[in-house]
């Protein structure tokens, strides 16, 4: 478990990394990103360092998002990122967890926690990243002007040229989790996308 949580750090630092990088690259349109010598010229609009990104923390409220898990949610907590993105953890409480009534992630799913992460999000490094995950990423239609899992518990977004991930914790590897518990961490991660989505149009 600790090995698969690493990787997928490993693997959103990448990612982050990536698209501030193309973003803040002062590149025409069409020009490959860095040591991308094999992407042909496209048409797409580069994203640009002047590219407004929200603070994750205020990208949603705790009151916003305890609804979409059916948690008690402590207030975001802001966590390092790297230069140009923000981290916010959004945990249930320390001394207990609280349910709301119906959960949409019952107590089978074990929902500790959500990070959000935003940044810049040049249109071609989006598509491109997506690309290096292979068979790890699922598409996720009607979000924004992409959307993509990467396994069952991230989910990243692109609106323009800016973006953000979302990523859930549970007790344990969410790969354990029964297929119908998946299904819900994923339809809840979609709502919360589609909602967060709607705040960067």
């Amino acid at each position: 478990m600790m090995r698969e949580e690493a990787r997928r750090t490993q693997v959103l630092i990448s990612f982050v990394v990536l698209l501030i990088s193309a973003g803040c690259s002062g590149s025409k349109a069409g020009k490959p990103a860095s040591g991308d010598t094999s992407a042909s010229e496209s048409s797409a609009p580069a994203a640009t360092s002047t590219a407004t990104v929200p603070q994750a923390c205020t990208l949603f409220t705790r009151s916003e998002l305890e609804p979409f898990v059916g948690w008690k949610l402590d207030e975001g907590n802001p966590r390092d990122a790297q230069p140009g993105a923000f981290n916010c953890d959004f945990k249930t409480p320390a001394y207990s967890r609280q349910e709301l009534p119906n959960p949409p992630l019952p107590k089978s799913v074990g929902f500790s926690s959500l990070t959000v992460n935003t940044h810049t999000a040049d249109p071609k490094a989006f598509e491109d990243f997506r690309k290096t995950l292979g068979a790890s990423a699922h598409d996720a239609p009607g979000i924004g002007d992409g959307a993509y899992f990467y396994g069952s518990d991230m989910l990243y977004v692109r609106v323009g040229n800016r973006g953000f991930s979302l990523r859930i914790y549970t007790d344990r590897d969410t790969d354990e989790l029964s297929d119908a518990d998946k299904a819900l961490v994923r339809d809840v991660m979609m709502k919360i996308a589609k909602a967060g989505a709607s705040k960067l149009t």
